[in-house]
């Protein structure tokens, strides 16, 4: 029987061509399975295959916009869409969201997620099990869903849902 390959992540940042601390962010965000022995890092040639069969890692819903108070309420004003945000940035600010971060509905719901935007779905990319949906919602955000998800709800190009995702969920950068 074959032992399984074992990699650090300075020899699949080699092998990817990038940089290893991308490669330990990858693992920090959980995109890349590692296992942790004590204070180091490997990574196994099945949990690297899964990686690469999971397809691309989608983009991170990136804006600039402006932060102000507005009823209590902080908000990121994004062109003519506002969105809640958790900050104490005031003024000019880069805003991020990530897509697997925005849960999709059909109907608009009640919940703590401050924000519960009606839009209209521009494009759907099926990578393997998961879909990225391209939402306009004045603004277009990306939201990851699987496609099991996508086939239960029937959400096709053209057709409305809602983007749902908490203002802690909005990443502030001041500018």
């Amino acid at each position: 029987m074959m032992e399984e390959r074992i990699y650090t992540p300075e020899e699949l940042a080699k092998k990817l061509q990038i940089s290893k601390y991308t490669v330990y962010e990858m693992i920090k965000r959980g995109e890349l399975p590692a296992h942790h022995i004590g204070r180091q890092i490997r990574i196994t040639e099945s949990q690297f295959r899964q990686f690469l069969e999971k397809g691309p890692v989608p983009e991170v819903n990136t804006f600039t916009g402006e932060i102000f108070e507005q009823d209590g309420e902080i908000l990121a004003r994004i062109d003519h869409t506002d969105l809640s945000v958790s900050t104490p940035v005031r003024g000019r600010a880069r805003l991020q969201i990530r897509p697997e971060d925005i849960i999709l509905s059909r109907t608009p719901f009640v919940s703590s997620a401050r924000n519960n935007l009606e839009g209209t779905i521009r494009e759907i990319v099926k990578e393997g099990s998961r879909c990225l949906i391209l939402l306009d919602v004045g603004i277009g955000i990306q939201a990851l869903i699987t496609l099991r998800s996508l086939e239960e709800m029937g959400l096709e190009i053209g057709g409305t849902c809602y983007g749902i995702f908490k203002a802690t969920a909005v990443q502030v950068d001041a500018l």
